[in-house]
């Protein structure tokens, strides 16, 4: 008893006085959504902080998109932009991201992305804004390669893609009714941290998660350090803390020059998903679609690869990092989907920081070479001019 009461003194003493940033270090983005499954909350205004990473304020509108409040049906009208957490801007401002910095060109463009959404929900939200009526300009679809690439038809998005949404009054319903005592116990830990994959609800990734959620000294003791580079990079250098260049972003099987057959059929089948999204742009919009590439940390960064093949003892000459890129380009081009590559400018211009020290999403630099690359090849590939000034 002794002991847990000093315990929760302290828990109390470092949240009012030494560490109160804690309730900033995870704060609850997603929610479950009854169209798009689990989507940004709407409305939001919270800080997003991550030492020594980023400190930034994320704001949503009302219907959950990371975009303009007044005006967003402006925006509808332009360029549709959805993906991952690479265009929703993880660790960037609202007026650094990637659709934001597209605007600075002369289009209108709605950011449709979320954080950690997948093919599958940006598919149903595509649907689900024809469905309601709006008319873009062209859509385009950003995937972080190798980390978004699916087996579409291993999980069952493909065979899933024209079954019915939910009807439009849904939005405003709740979720689900939540009957059975699992139920309260799934939701209620579920609140704490979003458990969005399968293996993920009793890992250790999840129970850190949760403590960095629910306790002011872990989170001091965790990211604190962040506001000292010397002892952060003392901590990361010896495990303490967890070190993103010995953490890769998808299947590292997707760089190997002999692909197996498994990551074969992901690719195929990832194709074939996006050719389905093509087609229903194409037939009930009429209208340009597109893919951009958008690369990990550790193509932009080969010595960070190099690091990881190291840290796994795998052999550098079975890997290429411009593979899960070149394979998906060569794809979408058979099938007639146009599609950007970003991995080229951005290693270009790898002298610079264009990702977060230990995070991987691309930083503000990182989203204005993004921008910088894929507003010209809005004009010259999708056809789509900006407007003049």
């Amino acid at each position: 008893m002794v002991l847990i009461f000093l315990v929760a003194a302290l828990e109390l003493f470092i949240r009012l006085f030494v560490f109160p940033d804690w309730r900033d270090l995870s704060p609850q983005i997603l929610k479950p959504h009854p169209v798009f499954l689990r989507f940004s909350a709407p409305d939001l205004s919270v800080r997003q902080y991550d030492p020594p990473n980023f400190d930034v304020l994320i704001e949503t509108n009302s219907l959950g998109f990371r975009d303009r409040r007044d005006g967003f049906d402006e925006d509808l009208a332009g360029l549709w932009l959805c993906g991952g957490s690479n265009v929703f801007g993880t660790g960037v401002n609202n007026d650094e991201t990637m659709a934001a910095q597209i605007e600075r060109f002369g289009y209108r463009v709605a950011n449709i992305a979320a954080e950690g959404s997948q093919i599958e929900i940006e598919a149903r939200v595509i649907r689900y804004l024809i469905r309601e009526g709006f008319r873009p300009k062209a859509v385009i679809c950003a995937i972080t390669t190798p980390g978004a690439i699916y087996d579409t038809v291993e999980k069952g998005w493909l065979q899933q893609f024209d079954a019915p949404l939910p009807d439009a009054d849904a939005v405003a319903k709740p979720v689900a009714d939540i009957r059975s005592a699992a139920d309260r116990l799934w939701f209620a830990v579920n609140s704490v941290v979003p458990i969005t994959e399968d293996g993920t609800a009793f890992s250790v990734l999840a129970a850190k998660a949760r403590l960095v959620k629910s306790s002011a000294i872990y989170g001091a003791l965790k990211y604190g350090v962040g506001e000292i580079p010397a002892l952060y990079d003392w901590l990361r250098q010896r495990g303490y803390i967890a070190d993103s260049d010995l953490h890769i972003s998808g299947e590292a099987d997707l760089y190997l020059k002999d692909l197996p057959a498994m990551q074969v059929a992901r690719v195929a089948n990832m194709g074939r998903f996006l050719v389905r999204v093509r087609d229903l742009v194409q037939d009930q919009l009429g209208v340009p679609f597109g893919i951009v590439l958008v690369p990990t940390q550790h193509q932009v960064y080969p010595a960070k690869f190099a690091r990881y093949l190291a840290h796994n003892g795998l052999n550098p000459t079975d890997y290429d990092l411009s593979l899960p890129n070149r394979r998906m380009e060569e794809m979408l081009s058979a099938y007639g989907i146009p599609s950007l590559d970003l991995r080229a400018p951005l290693l270009a211009r790898n002298d610079e920081a264009l990702t977060f020290i230990n995070n991987g999403h691309l930083n503000p630099r990182g989203q204005e070479v993004a921008a910088e690359t894929i507003a010209p090849w809005i004009a010259s590939t999708l056809g789509i001019e900006a407007a003049k000034p």
